[in-house]
């Protein structure tokens, strides 16, 4: 799977950074969580700072776009983000 950073932007406001990505699978689609695992060590970021909002097929192409929000806690991340992009990233578990 190639992924390539399309986009970043700061966001102070959240204490976040928010990356647009692009990827190609290597099979039919992929999981979550592999692509998590594939961004975190591209990037070197630790797992529990960072979802994926959304990754979403091109019309008629083997190609995806997605939409990373990477905070610097957290602590941070879970009091700003809603429990059902937690639980699509494989975050909810003891801690919410």
């Amino acid at each position: 799977m190639k992924i390539e950073i399309q986009e970043e932007k700061e966001n102070p406001l959240l204490e976040r950074k928010e990356v647009y990505f692009k990827f190609i699978p290597e099979t039919g689609s992929e999981k979550y969580e592999d692509v998590r695992e594939r961004i975190a060590a591209m990037l070197d970021l630790d797992k529990n700072t960072f979802v994926i909002q959304y990754m979403k097929s091109q019309f008629g192409k083997r190609e995806y776009r997605g939409f990373l929000k990477i905070y610097k806690d957290e602590k941070n991340m879970r009091s700003i983000e809603e429990n059902y992009v937690l639980k699509r990233n494989g975050l909810m578990g003891e801690k919410q």
